[in-house]
């Protein structure tokens, strides 16, 4: 298992030469100051909707754990139940993005928009978010939740309530507008509760991955 980082040449040579890493966070990844494929005014929030003719016990029984709306058992039968437009904030976490797979089109559309002119390669995915997870924990306390594929839904519409996807914590969660990046994701609870963007410093790093491509004369090509 391995996966892929676009970035700038320069936070590649920060990391090469001295292990450092910025983690961000949902909230952050909200920010005007990202371009147009990072910047995500949904990030640590979802949204759901629902319209049924009769609540059945078994929907109730299998309703998302962490949603502010509760159906009890004398929900059950209920006519005519409709749920539109809402929206949940969540907790705020620490991210690391990366990407499944490596697609050229994909960097080059990176390089395009966000100036993402180089990539690397994580080779031994444990050890490197094992590293990193013991960075963090010299600065901040943090619970490392794991790494996550990333679902793709329709933000506008909203994910339908009773569905095995509203079930899934909002960091897993994407609009389909971002479906090409095939993200992945590190995430980390903090113990704090403000918690920001930081770097990260652990020179093992360097280890676990491989310079992979700089895409600079591909674009140079086109």
């Amino acid at each position: 298992m391995s996966f892929f980082k676009y970035l700038k040449k320069e936070h590649y040579n920060l990391l090469v030469e001295s292990g450092t890493v910025r983690i961000g966070t949902l909230k952050n990844f909200q920010s005007t100051e990202h371009g147009s494929k990072v910047r995500d005014s949904m990030e640590g929030s979802k949204s759901f909707y629902g319209s049924y003719e009769t609540l059945e016990k078994e929907q109730i029984d299998n309703q998302p754990q962490n949603s502010p709306i509760k159906f009890n058992s004398s929900s059950v039968g209920s006519k005519y139940v409709c749920l539109n437009n809402n929206v949940i904030s969540e907790p705020n976490y620490y991210i690391f993005s990366v990407s499944a797979e490596y697609k050229e089109e994909d960097h080059l559309s990176w390089y395009k928009e966000e100036s993402y002119d180089f990539s690397y390669k994580i080779i031994l995915p444990n050890n490197f978010f094992r590293r990193i997870t013991r960075a963090l924990n010299t600065i901040t306390p943090v619970r490392f939740l794991g790494i996550f594929n990333v679902q793709y839904y329709d933000e506008k519409r909203g994910v339908e309530y009773f569905s095995a996807k509203n079930k899934l914590p909002a960091f897993m969660l994407k609009d389909e507008e971002y479906l090409d990046q095939n993200e992945i994701r590190a995430v980390w609870s903090p113990k704090e509760a403000n918690i920001s963007a930081i770097n990260v410093s652990d020179n093992r790093l360097k280890s676990y991955i491989e310079p992979f491509i700089d895409i600079t004369e591909k674009s140079k090509q086109r």
